[in-house]
């Protein structure tokens, strides 16, 4: 590289004379070299500088949406309530862990700024010489850092687009609950507070066929040893009910009935599914023993969700759906 002293680049002006003259004399003494390292070395900067305004920017940005996401709310009372929450909480999950990336990313490019700010009173031109292969491995890093950058856009858009085709999904599924409680299919907690226990049996029945589960027995008797209703899916499983209404504001359900069901149930009924139902609650003990006995316990919002918004009653258990169809 050769000066020209003819350029209209002016030399910069400082009010202290000593530095004005160090600066020229400087300027003078540089060699060819000197000068192009001492460029090259601002330009590494400038680079920096703006790698590091744009990560700042992006963390603004993500860490503005993260906070919005954070105040997604989902009713859980609604039929779609848990799924609303799952997809809520994987975006939000999805945000926060991007966002330690793009954290990270920040921090590493102050290091190396703060890095080639140690150098700029080191020897440029050996730094930038030819023969120097691992002259700028600081760039190297600010540009793998760019990259990372890219990807965790990438991975945010996707998040984004995940969660938007979980909500349209959601709204549609919303859509048919609402129609389905519009009919006279769909049972109120107050309907079944009103009912008597053996219309409160034969309300089970009638959900369990809406179900398309096939339905043999539709109400208990005296000598119904615990199974009032019994009912069998369509790939062989078979479910017996055993159902405990009570009146509005009644006593719960107490485990004396569940160690009933789960004495006959089993050995006697050969049932695959026990369920006990009720439309009021179930004491911590019934709980224990049903957790205990694999015995599935229908109340409260499960009710809900199987009698009032039509889900299906195996979707409500947690069971998988029939696979195989008998004629």
């Amino acid at each position: 590289m050769h000066i020209n002293w003819n350029s209209r680049t002016p030399m910069a002006a400082f009010e202290d004379a000593e530095l004005q003259t160090a600066l020229a004399q400087f300027v003078s003494d540089a060699t060819d070299d000197d000068l192009l390292a001492a460029f090259l070395h601002v330009s590494e900067g400038r680079l920096i500088d703006t790698a590091y305004e744009e990560i700042y920017a992006f963390k603004v940005q993500v860490e503005t949406e993260h906070a919005h996401v954070c105040r997604f709310a989902a009713d859980p009372l609604t039929p779609t309530g848990r799924d609303s929450s799952t997809a809520n909480n994987r975006l939000r999950d999805a945000f926060a862990l991007q966002l330690t990336h793009i954290r990270a990313a920040e921090e590493e490019v102050v290091e190396i700024w703060e890095g080639l700010s140690r150098l700029s009173s080191s020897e440029l031109a050996a730094r930038h010489h030819r023969s120097n292969r691992d002259s700028i491995p600081e760039m190297d890093r600010i540009g793998g850092i760019v990259r990372e950058q890219s990807q965790v856009r990438r991975q945010l858009d996707d998040a984004v687009r995940e969660h938007s085709e979980a909500m349209h999904d959601i709204a549609l599924r919303d859509a048919d609950f609402l129609a389905y409680m519009a009919t006279n299919d769909s049972i109120s907690k107050s309907e079944f507070d009103s009912m008597t226990p053996i219309e409160f049996e034969q309300a089970t029945a009638a959900l369990a066929r809406r179900d398309g589960l096939i339905v043999t027995q539709y109400q208990g008797g005296a000598r119904d040893l615990g199974a009032d209703v019994v009912a069998h899916t369509l790939d062989g499983r078979k479910i017996v009910f055993q159902c405990k209404h009570r009146r509005h504001g009644g006593r719960r359900v107490g485990s004396q009935a569940i160690q009933t069901i789960n004495g006959t149930a089993r050995p006697v009924h050969k049932a695959n599914i026990v369920i006990a139902i009720t439309n009021t609650a179930f004491t911590e003990p019934a709980h224990d023993l049903a957790k205990n006995q694999d015995i599935h316990l229908v109340w409260g919002f499960d009710l809900i969700r199987w009698a009032t918004w039509g889900m299906s009653l195996l979707e409500v258990l947690g069971l998988p759906e029939p696979d195989v169809w008998i004629a």
